[in-house]
């Protein structure tokens, strides 16, 4: 966990760099302004989750540069350990999802994937797709002297991911193939990510991305 807010933070750093193309709400600038704001006092305003998450959803086809900001700091203050908390960040990485800028990506990468709600993490993968070249730069930056190898830890974490949860294989291997170029025999880029993998199909996805794993960085994956 501690490995993955650091890839958090280098990505963020990196994404103030990358020129992504931003795009938001076609409504007028003070209508929508109008509308965003007062869906953030009700969503600070209320103690009810529901309430909470409803108020999210309203906001998602109103976001501008200043509501991602705001969304930014309600997330930061979130105990993702305590079931309320872990459902309003899954509600605030939903919206970024929908329609993910570079400046959010980051937050999907390396909080959504590994949110405990499988339907976040599809969404999170749906979104991450939705911008290849940039997740591809985010998960190839550099590291620290006497860090493990490039992309080691991400790819540690999807892995483990594959094996313990095989509602979001689906999604971890997208991802993987987005990152890497690469496509196991048998895959489907169209499959729904929310179907249960066949059995010979998740054996068949595990051995050659753990194979894949082991080539890349030389050593053994450790689950």
């Amino acid at each position: 966990m501690l490995n993955r807010m650091l890839l958090l933070c280098g990505a963020l750093s990196v994404c103030a760099v990358l020129g992504a193309p931003q795009s938001f709400a076609a409504e007028s600038p003070a209508k929508t302004l109008g509308k965003a704001d007062a869906l953030i006092a009700a969503y600070r305003g209320s103690t009810n989750v529901a309430e909470k998450l409803k108020s999210l959803r309203a906001l998602g086809p109103l976001r501008t540069p200043a509501v991602d900001q705001v969304l930014e700091q309600e997330f930061s203050k979130l105990d993702a350990t305590r079931e309320s908390g872990a459902r309003l960040a899954g509600g605030i990485l939903t919206v970024w999802a929908q329609k993910p800028t570079k400046d959010v990506l980051p937050y999907l990468l390396y909080e959504g994937l590994f949110h405990e709600d499988a339907d976040v993490v599809r969404a999170c993968a749906d979104g991450i797709g939705q911008m290849p070249e940039v997740a591809r730069a985010l998960m190839s930056t550099g590291r620290a002297a006497g860090a493990p190898a490039l992309g080691e830890d991400l790819a540690t974490d999807l892995l483990k991911r594959m094996h313990e949860r095989s509602d979001v294989m689906h999604a971890m291997e997208r991802v993987l193939v987005i990152w890497t170029g690469k496509k196991r025999p048998g895959y489907q880029a169209d499959i729904r990510l929310k179907d249960k993998p066949a059995d010979d199909a998740r054996a068949a996805a595990l051995a050659f991305w753990t194979t894949w794993y082991e080539e890349r960085f030389r050593k053994k994956l450790k689950l």
